[in-house]
């Protein structure tokens, strides 16, 4: 290989030879129009050979690996390892209060010190909402959700709640909800120990976080003429769905995994934010209570292994139906625990729209009749196709559209409907099972004809057919999924089992986040209220 380069005054082939470390007869060699080694060759043409060497292999440098390794899609903690702790505050159940409560305190308490412990007795079924997996779309996702190794259909051994059904899992009912989130109406809280207005704070705070938006039924041409019919038809409140969804646009990267809200959600904010310990498979069965003060939990694994977690402040989110249960069986005094057990009456029926009468362009389909001072019930219509889900099966063309139609009314909170343990059957922690007394008042029964008769009225109003073989009927207690009212918040201990902190009577330190906080049912789906309510639990906790 040769490299030409022009001579400079006073070189010659010696001095190049010199400067280029070549030996002289190599360069005469490859300049033979220059006939000696010392002639002047000003300005000429030399070839300089250029001496190839091996090239220098870089370094092998390995990746730096990390200090520690995660087994699951989230970091777990051994049972063994937070029974040698002591937590600030213990958080039992991972539903919408209790992920919403883990969330609000290490919020306050970041870079604090804080210690936050949460035990969930199911296990790791789903990193996210059902509907943010691509191969659950309608059909599959209620084959699954309805399997009883998914879901525990409670209310098998229950009959007069046979609805009922909780999930055993990390994040619990949320993985499957609905994510419709309105308020609850104000006039409810008339003799609530907490005030509308001191509840807009958290439910402001609740749906900032939870994306609580209209957007997603916003641009479809279905919904806003379906909305126009019921304006027309005596809905004036009727309008599109808030939804807790992210359906923002994606920018820098970020990557919008979780567009329908869980509470898989809010461990992951948590997890940014502050450290906390997470046990699951981890079945809390008693709340150990000395001088009218928590101490903590004693928790049992499915193996059978026995732990006590040790808490300042302990946290029950277990459900309308279990977190009455653990304290029943822990001992706590309460004649109210347990009792004033409501649900929503819940009514539906399927119905069919003309495709004729709509654009090429249909959308989707979410809307909510809100209840308001006036009107004790709310409504809710989806579509197309039964649900407003959909993932990569296309909806088919077809003469008619397919929709559903939901009624929810007000349900009475009376004494008489509770949650006890039962005196014989245990499951297999030795934990009694509980026993269930529901009825409808004759007062419910009058406002379910009244909401069956509104329903037909919307049907026609929207100019939607009943489906053939179909009626509008009255679902089994319990399948709302919306039970409330077991541990319901109040001023009297004899009427009620926590104050307006969600703190049990008499007992320091013990709280209470889950929809049996709840004093009445209302006709709104409760989980906003109950976020909301969680956030302001913690602020207490973390202002004491």
């Amino acid at each position: 290989m040769l490299e030409i380069i022009i001579a400079q005054k006073n070189d010659t082939l010696r001095t190049l030879a010199d400067q280029y470390h070549i030996e002289l007869q190599t360069l005469l060699d490859a300049n033979s129009h220059i006939e000696f080694p010392d002639q002047e060759i000003t300005d000429m043409e030399v070839r300089i050979p250029v001496q190839l060497t091996s090239p220098q292999t870089p370094p092998v440098c390995y990746p730096e690996m990390p200090a520690a390794y995660l087994n699951h899609w989230i970091p777990l903690t051994p049972l063994e390892k937070m029974a040698a702790e002591e937590y600030d505050a213990l958080v039992v159940g991972s539903g919408a209060g209790g992920s919403a409560a883990l969330y609000r305190l290490c919020a306050q308490w970041q870079n604090k010190g804080k210690k936050v412990g949460m035990i969930e007795a199911g296990g790791l079924l789903l990193p996210t909402h059902a509907q943010n997996v691509p191969t659950l779309e309608v059909e599959r996702f209620q084959q699954y959700f309805l399997s009883p190794n998914i879901s525990t259909p409670i209310g098998w051994e229950l009959p007069e709640f046979p609805g009922a059904r909780l999930v055993f899992a990390l994040g619990g009912r949320t993985l499957f909800w609905s994510a419709v989130c309105p308020r609850m109406n104000e006039a409810e809280f008339k003799d609530w120990p907490i005030s509308f207005e001191d509840l807009l704070e958290y439910y402001n705070k609740a749906e900032e976080v939870l994306k609580v938006t209209q957007e997603f039924t916003e641009d479809s041409l279905l919904t806003d003429i379906i909305i126009d019919r019921l304006h027309k038809s005596g809905f004036p409140q009727a309008m599109h769905v808030p939804i807790a969804t992210d359906v923002s646009q994606a920018k820098f990267g970020k990557v919008h995994s979780d567009v329908f809200f869980s509470s898989i959600s809010f461990l992951a904010k948590s997890l940014n934010i502050h450290p906390f310990d997470l046990s699951v498979h981890s079945r809390a069965v008693q709340v150990i209570v000395e001088n009218n003060r928590v101490t903590g939990v004693k928790v049992l694994t499915w193996g059978g292994k026995t732990y006590i977690i040790r808490a300042k402040n302990v946290i029950l989110s277990t459900s309308t139906l279990e977190t009455p249960r653990i304290l029943l069986n822990s001992g706590i005094e309460g004649k109210a625990i347990g009792h004033y057990l409501v649900n929503h009456a819940f009514l539906e029926v399927n119905g069919e729209l003309n495709r004729f009468e709509f654009p090429e362009n249909l959308g989707n389909l979410g809307i909510l009749v809100p209840q308001t001072a006036e009107i004790p019930y709310q409504l809710q219509m989806y579509g197309r196709g039964g649900a407003f889900f959909y993932h990569e099966r296309r909806v088919p063309l077809r003469e008619k559209i397919p929709v559903y139609l939901q009624g929810f009314g007000r349900v009475e909170s009376r004494y008489e409907n509770k949650v006890t343990l039962h005196p014989m059957k245990r499951d297999i922690f030795g934990v009694p099972k509980i026993n269930v007394n529901f009825s409808y008042s004759q007062k419910d029964l009058e406002l379910i004809n009244y909401i069956q008769e509104k329903m037909k009225q919307a049907l026609q109003g929207m100019r939607v057919s009943i489906q053939p073989g179909t009626e509008i009927c009255l679902r089994p207690p319990g399948l709302d999924y919306h039970e409330m009212g077991t541990c319901r918040m109040g001023e009297d201990p004899e009427t009620s089992v926590t104050n307006k902190y969600g703190q049990v009577h008499n007992i320091s330190g013990l709280f209470v986040a889950d929809n049996s906080v709840l004093p009445h049912s209302g006709a709104a789906n409760p989980t906003l209220t109950t976020i909301a309510l969680a956030f302001h639990t913690a602020d207490y906790i973390t202002r004491k």
